[in-house]
């Protein structure tokens, strides 16, 4: 049996970032900075032979993944099912303005996930990770022995990391913070998971 090896990371810093609004489904460009983060992501991985790269479908991730790829010839597949958390009409708006208008639900979905009960038409963090699960293990299961990319979101990329970690749904907030183009590595030897980085960020300068 041979090692699959699966690559996951966020998108760079997006203007809506610095901006401090919410994005969820929507989407804004990369900052310039963010275009920085992924070069040197893309820098940092260049002797790492992927087989194939898996993207949201959000600009800010497929940007990002385009950067990542670099001149290898392989296409990149856009998985739905990779897309942030839908936030509903939170999205757009800046964080203070939903925590104003929307406190019990903005400390539901930041301190109690498993209790998050969106009235915005949004996601549920259970939904999130049920559809983030059936994803990854399609994907495993569809490049076994194989060497994976995936640039994806925070909360889609942490209930994936939950899902390795065998972790509660409450817990999904817990350490490590998964900044801009911060890399996790996960390693699967006959059905044995290796976590063999989380949220790192050695590749960023500075």
């Amino acid at each position: 049996m041979g090692i699959t090896n699966l690559y996951i990371t966020r998108h760079g810093q997006t203007e809506w970032n610095v901006q401090g609004r919410l994005q969820g489904h929507l989407d804004s460009p990369l900052t310039e900075l963010g275009v920085i983060q992924a070069e040197q992501l893309a820098d940092s991985l260049v002797n790492v032979e992927f087989d194939v790269i898996y993207s949201s479908p959000s600009l800010r991730t497929v940007r990002t993944a385009e950067m990542i790829r670099g001149e290898r010839p392989i296409d990149i597949t856009i998985e739905d099912k990779l897309r942030e958390i839908n936030m509903g009409s939170w999205e757009g708006m800046e964080l203070a303005e939903v925590k104003l208008q929307y406190p019990r639900e903005h400390e539901a979905y930041w301190n109690t996930p498993d209790l998050y009960v969106p009235s915005n038409g949004g996601e549920t963090f259970e939904a999130v990770s049920q559809r983030a699960v059936s994803c990854i293990e399609k994907i495993i299961r569809d490049n076994e022995n194989k060497t994976i990319m995936l640039v994806t979101h925070t909360v889609t990329l942490k209930s994936i990391m939950n899902y390795f970690e065998k972790r509660p749904l409450k817990e999904l907030w817990n350490p490590p913070y998964v900044h801009p183009t911060s890399l996790s590595h996960v390693m699967i030897e006959d059905g044995i998971v290796t976590i063999e980085k989380y949220g790192d960020m050695a590749h960023i300068d500075g």
